[in-house]
């Protein structure tokens, strides 16, 4: 039974979960029990518990509010990657301009680049970790 409002829970510090087991003459009877989780998780939860700051209304964590920033971060890059790709496709004059399609090479050769499948398994690897 999850029990959010409890107040042994909440006094203990646990979370708000309790087993029952079905005994037939008496009905319920309630079971003590102990999660399992790995130094992974419980480090990953401790880093979203600070996260989230319980003594505002807002709705968003810092968490939430990071990963908006970095998602906002990378669109605008990608939009202003495509455009470039856009231009110097269609445009034989900023192709023909030595000097931007010089500069646009250092700026390419900065940027990492990695094939589909290394890039999952590395994103993969990273997830299963957290």
């Amino acid at each position: 039974m999850l029990s959010p409002e409890s107040k042994e829970a909440a006094q203990k510090k646990a979370l708000p979960l309790f087993i029952y087991e079905s005994v037939a003459p008496s009905g319920f009877v309630r079971q003590d029990f102990s999660l399992a989780s790995s130094d992974s998780e419980r480090i990953a939860v401790d880093h979203v518990t600070k996260a989230i700051d319980t003594s505002t209304l807002a709705t968003t964590s810092q968490i939430s509010t990071g990963m908006t920033a970095s998602l906002n971060a990378l669109k605008l890059l990608r939009r202003k990657v495509k455009f470039l790709i856009d231009i110097v496709k269609q445009s034989p004059e900023v192709r023909a301009n030595q000097n931007f399609m010089r500069k646009l090479q250092q700026l390419c050769s900065q940027l990492p680049i990695s094939d589909a499948q290394s890039f999952e398994s590395h994103v993969f690897s990273d997830y299963a970790d957290i």
